[in-house]
């Protein structure tokens, strides 16, 4: 009976420990639940603030990338505005360069059109200096032989580069003579006065009729060639005599080879039978 109480007892005691091992199994088995419970909350919420973290960032890329579309569209605008005004910069370069060269020519055709001006006006200013000492010789020239130039002994004129005066045969020589006579030696006397102050050249050029030369005459003078020569030979002889310097003198004979006026009648021939004397500046 003692022993079926012990074994009721042991009984018991296994039941007991059994129903506590149960227990204690029961409350590990909640814990280790709400502890995944808890966890598996944890990684849910997790989760969900990942999702809007994932929908924010997306969110942004979104607007990112709208702001680069819009950004790109900006920037191609700019680009093409960019390649526009260079364009532009490019034309504007050219069209420059063109005026430039443009205004390089007139540049260069001004100074030429100056310097010619420059030319152009000393020429002028020599000639004008030419033609003031010009009018100034025959000035002089006139007042020394009025008396011949009122008497219409001779003639003197006025030309575009320099002086010409003529003489007549009558006023200088005797008849088929290359000697000059007292009214000759007179009037050169006066010519030279003014001949050896100046700087002119003073070419002799003695002319002739068309008569031949014939009797005693010829043996001196066998054509009018000689006979002019001797007559322009004469004067030039004169006036170096007379101080005017023999680099100036010159003696030249055209004989009867440039008439002005007719060989036909006494008066045209008297016209015809002449020296002249032509100042020239010196080159």
């Amino acid at each position: 009976m003692r022993k079926n109480i012990n074994t009721g007892k042991y009984i018991v005691t296994i039941a007991i420990f059994s129903l506590g091992s149960f227990l204690l199994s029961g409350c590990a088995s909640n814990t280790e639940l709400d502890s995944v419970t808890k966890e598996r909350n944890t990684l849910a919420n997790n989760n969900k603030l990942l999702e809007n973290r994932i929908k924010a960032i997306e969110s942004q890329k979104t607007s990112l990338t709208s702001r680069l579309d819009e950004t790109s569209g900006e920037l191609t605008l700019k680009e093409r505005d960019l390649i526009a005004k260079s364009e532009a910069l490019e034309k504007s370069n050219l069209d420059l360069s063109i005026k430039n060269e443009v205004l390089g020519a007139a540049i260069k055709e001004l100074q030429e059109k100056s310097e010619a001006l420059q030319s152009t006006t000393r020429q002028l200013e020599i000639a004008s200096e030419k033609l003031k000492k010009n009018r100034t010789i025959y000035n002089n020239l006139v007042t020394e032989l009025q008396g011949e130039l009122d008497a219409n002994q001779i003639k003197i004129k006025e030309m575009k580069d320099g002086i010409d005066l003529n003489l007549p045969q009558d006023i200088l020589f005797t008849s088929g003579s290359a000697k000059l006579n007292d009214s000759g030696k007179e009037v050169l006397a006066k010519i030279s006065n003014q001949l050896k102050n100046i700087s002119y050249k003073t070419v002799v050029v003695g002319h002739t009729d068309n008569i031949p030369i014939r009797g005693t005459l010829a043996k001196f003078y066998p054509t009018n060639w000689e006979l002019a020569g001797a007559r322009a030979a004469s004067v030039v002889t004169l006036l170096g005599d007379k101080g005017v310097s023999n680099k100036k003198l010159m003696a030249v004979s055209l004989g009867e080879n440039q008439p002005v006026a007719t060989n036909d009648t006494p008066e045209g021939r008297s016209l015809n039978r002449r020296i002249e004397i032509r100042l020239r500046p010196a080159e």
